[in-house]
């Protein structure tokens, strides 16, 4: 067999050994499309505060940059900048998509990379040196600075926390919320090892496209609920550090819409 035969026979072989390591695979490989259609008119009840403070992220951000006052700091920091915000504001479109058909853990992978985009923002701050060292860092195996660094460093600059074991506790409680993100990210056997099976007319199969459940929907809430967050705390370093006029007015009520958001992703939800 032909090398291009075999590769494109290596999706009927997988679904094959699915078949036979099951006993019997729950859907044809056809069926990705038509899973990821359910799920997403089931679960769009259930997220909808996240997607419309998502969408008012997105209408911010574009307003803000269209209107941003002539930068007085140095070129590097609007940059560094620059390049994390857009980011942050993909990461957070990609945190909606995933979420919306199912893929939760792939969801807060996205939602992991906009949190360490936004702070490292924050980390950055109005600081010309700490751009520099982003803009020219070389090292592939670490980033330039370390996550929680970042979380340090933005709620420092955003001047977060009313004494310092204050802002320390903001730190940790924030800090720990990405750290459970991660999971997905390393993929962790906490998050992983008993997804994909599923029991059903006393049968345990194996599924591979994405299904509905309340722990799934949890997921997506603290999934997008961060990844929100994340971006608003990006345009409230953005605007602090570049726009004469100060903070816009329009991020904190934003930043407390999130606040709730994150507050809330665990409470009891019945899957629809």
């Amino acid at each position: 067999m032909r090398l291009t035969d075999s590769i494109r026979a290596l999706p009927l072989r997988l679904w094959a050994a699915a078949r036979a390591l099951a006993g019997q695979y729950d859907e044809a490989p056809a069926g990705w499309s038509t899973s990821e259609i359910q799920v997403r008119k089931r679960i769009s009840k259930s997220i909808g505060l996240h997607l419309a403070v998502a969408k008012e992220i997105e209408a911010l951000a574009y307003d803000i940059m269209v209107n941003l006052s002539k930068p007085s700091r140095p070129q590097a920091i609007l940059r560094a900048h620059s390049i994390l915000l857009v980011r942050t504001l993909q990461d957070l479109r990609a945190c909606v998509l995933l979420s919306l058909r199912g893929y939760t853990m792939q969801a807060w992978t996205a939602a992991a990379s906009a949190f360490e985009a936004a702070h490292a923002m924050g980390f950055i701050g109005a600081d010309p040196s700490r751009a520099e060292r982003w803009l020219n860092h070389t090292d592939q195996d670490r980033g330039p600075f370390s996550v929680k660094d970042g979380v340090v460093g933005s709620f420092k600059y955003l001047d977060l926390g009313q004494t310092a074991s204050d802002r320390q506790q903001l730190v940790d409680n924030e800090y720990g919320l990405y750290e459970k993100l991660c999971m997905a990210k390393h993929i962790n056997p906490l998050a992983e090892r008993n997804r994909y099976w599923i029991s059903r007319d006393n049968s345990t199969r194996l599924q591979f496209t994405p299904f509905l459940s309340d722990g799934r929907i949890k997921e997506a809430r603290l999934g997008l609920a961060l990844a929100a967050r994340s971006a608003i705390l990006a345009l409230w370093v953005l605007s602090k550090t570049h726009d004469a006029g100060g903070t816009d007015g329009r991020i904190l009520p934003l930043a407390a819409k999130s606040g709730d958001l994150v507050a809330g992703w665990n409470s009891s939800t019945a899957a629809v």
